[in-house]
């Protein structure tokens, strides 16, 4: 891959999970892992947090203080336990419960899916109980959480690779095991990430303009704010295909009033998932 794409993050718990994507993409480590381990090279960069939640978070925050970057792709890329699926499936997830919590996220996904979608359950302990239809793993809700706070929720998403089952205890796991199968999906990685990074195009490009300076015109943002409605404008225009905005601004009495109304009404837009047979 000889292009370059500072933009594209992807975070792993453990380094097996990241060694085929370093190797692949001919990554070297930098001078700043010394808080967590990370590589990088034109392709883009590989960040190992470690297990767990904390970790999790903190690997996102460092590394995207670390690099700020505009509209970054983010990708959590990891194994996780499924009461059915057999061991090396690969699925995308289509929403993210923390465990713990008893919070949700649901991830955008405005593209074509060549992988199947599924649940995606994040715990503080190993799950091996498998109870409900869903991935299990123990840093992806943390990874969301932590990402939106930094990017645009279209191009934020977890990749996961099924380790464990009923049928295969998750205490059998080897890292060459791990290494391995994840070795074998770069190719939808890359095919992900390629999605992701048409996605991050048309935000960038974007439509909205005319709404945008209408805004500015009729309430103070500040800095940041004006940054914030470009994008959710950006994000609008995505997933309505151009339309125009159905608000009456009249009813709106401040910039955080625009903000406020154009976050709620994105968060209640729906999308199409789409499963394919893949994996």
């Amino acid at each position: 891959m000889t292009h370059s794409a500072p933009y594209r993050f992807v975070f792993t718990a453990l380094a097996c999970e990241a060694k085929p994507l370093i190797r692949a993409w001919s990554l070297k480590k930098t001078s700043d892992s010394s808080a967590f381990s990370m590589y990088t090279g034109p392709a883009g960069t590989v960040v190992v947090s470690g297990i767990g939640k904390t970790a999790m978070a903190g690997a996102v925050a460092y590394a995207l203080a670390l690099r700020p970057v505009t509209n970054p792709v983010l990708l959590n890329l990891g194994v996780a336990g499924h009461p059915e699926y057999p061991i090396g499936h690969v699925c995308l997830a289509d929403k993210v419960v923390d465990a713990d919590t008893g919070r949700c996220f649901f991830p955008q996904l405005p593209f074509d899916l060549l992988c199947p979608t599924a649940s995606l359950i994040t715990s503080s302990k190993p799950n091996t109980a498998y109870l409900q239809d869903a991935l299990y793993d123990m840093e992806a809700s943390a990874f969301y959480e932590t990402a939106v706070r930094f990017g645009s929720s279209e191009l934020i998403h977890c990749l996961k690779i099924v380790s464990d089952n009923p049928g295969r205890s998750i205490a059998a796991i080897s890292e060459i095991q791990v290494e391995s199968w994840i070795g074998t999906q770069v190719p939808m990685i890359e095919n992900v990430l390629g999605q992701l990074q048409g996605l991050r195009r048309q935000i960038a490009v974007g439509g909205g303009n005319d709404w945008y300076d209408a805004c500015l015109a009729r309430w103070h943002f500040s800095v940041s704010n004006a940054g914030k409605l470009k994008n959710l404008l950006a994000r609008w225009d995505l997933l309505t295909k151009h339309a125009e905005p159905d608000w009456d601004p009249s009813t709106l009495r401040s910039a955080a009033d625009a903000l406020n109304w154009l976050e709620n009404k994105l968060a209640e837009m729906p999308f199409s998932l789409r499963e394919t047979d893949g994996g």
